[in-house]
């Protein structure tokens, strides 16, 4: 159960990242966003069958907003609304999946308000932002609100992140693996992300201009 709850939980852990010059102006930002995680999924409001000890780590030493919800039930537009700032009918993305991407599977079928399938053109993200404020920007995991090849509009690259890495060939499989050395793929999003913030701590440091 556990593991299912692993691979089904897919960790974007999207890294609005290291700042290239650390200071209580330019704060380092991490943003690890959990998809389809209820409440009572962590360790710190009292699951005790899942074990969240470092989700619980984070929470013991910052805050905790007990009323705070996110703007979509659904992971697609929660991410568009969390990269934007904006409600989903100013973005237009309302829903994940629909039947076009398993054709004969009537329970993949989604009745929904027509919407977009990947951020307006002209949308600015949050990672734009940071980035044109000195920033060096990179996303770890799934983005699912977009299309396109690196650098593309629709890509990450495309928006504001200067680095873009994603499980290949995985679907939305139980137990799924991101590769043959069968590692689940929670662990190795982690790893990666882990490996970029070590090699920007590390590296030669530039300063982009500030805006």
């Amino acid at each position: 159960m556990l593991n299912y709850f692993r691979s089904q939980v897919l960790w974007l852990i999207t890294l609005l990242a290291l700042t290239v010059n650390a200071s209580a102006r330019q704060p380092n930002v991490v943003v690890i966003l959990i998809d389809d995680m209820g409440y009572r999924d962590t360790g710190f409001v009292g699951n005790k069958y899942i074990e969240t000890p470092n989700i619980d780590k984070i929470a013991k030493s910052g805050a905790v907003f007990n009323q705070c919800y996110a703007s979509a039930p659904n992971c697609a537009p929660t991410r568009a609304c969390l990269l934007t700032g904006q409600y989903t009918p100013r973005h237009g993305v309302y829903t994940v999946v629909d039947d076009r991407y398993a054709p004969g599977q009537p329970h993949m079928k989604v009745m929904s308000t027509k919407g977009n399938d990947e951020l307006p053109p002209d949308t600015k993200t949050v990672a734009d932002a940071l980035k044109s404020n000195g920033y060096a920007t990179a996303l770890i995991g799934m983005w699912n609100i977009g299309r396109g090849r690196d650098g593309t509009p629709g890509s990450p690259t495309g928006r504001g992140f200067d680095v873009y890495k994603r499980p290949d060939d995985v679907n939305f499989e139980k137990d799924a693996y991101m590769n043959s050395q069968g590692r689940y793929l929670s662990d190795a999003l982690c790893d990666q992300a882990l490996s970029w913030i070590l090699r920007r701590t590390f590296s030669p440091r530039t300063v982009r201009p500030q805006t």
